[in-house]
């Protein structure tokens, strides 16, 4: 069966309507910057939890920032409260912004999360 070529069109031209969201604000600070600025060449989570694909993100962010300083590596992650976390989460992205990884992540597992100067804080969505 093949599907229409418009089909993938309005996908794809949705999928960046949801990341300008993300992009758009006052955001300030050294977090907002590397999640514009870490670009993640594949992420590739089968069937893992949240937890798991926030792990995962997290370690991808150490080695694919460019910051000289080891110690300023990668983005700093919170869990708070509550977080959804039961159902399996597959996701797959090439050459991708961490934070467009961050808010695919959190739109597909029903969580939301919250980018503050030194941080990223993930939190179950308000419903």
């Amino acid at each position: 069966m093949k599907i229409p070529f418009y089909i993938p069109l309005c996908m794809i031209a949705l999928s960046f309507s949801s990341f300008s969201s993300l992009w758009a604000g006052d955001h300030k600070g050294p977090t907002f910057n590397k999640l514009k600025t870490i670009r993640l060449p594949k992420v590739e989570l089968w069937e893992v939890t949240f937890r798991e694909a926030i792990d995962i993100l997290h370690i991808q962010a150490r080695l694919h920032d460019a910051e000289g300083d080891s110690g300023y590596k990668g983005i700093n992650f919170v869990l708070r409260g509550n977080i959804q976390n039961e159902r399996p989460i597959t996701l797959n992205l090439t050459n991708v912004r961490l934070g467009s990884a961050l808010h695919n992540l959190c739109k597909i597992s029903g969580n939301s999360m919250e980018i503050s100067e030194f941080c990223v804080t993930f939190m179950r969505a308000q419903e």
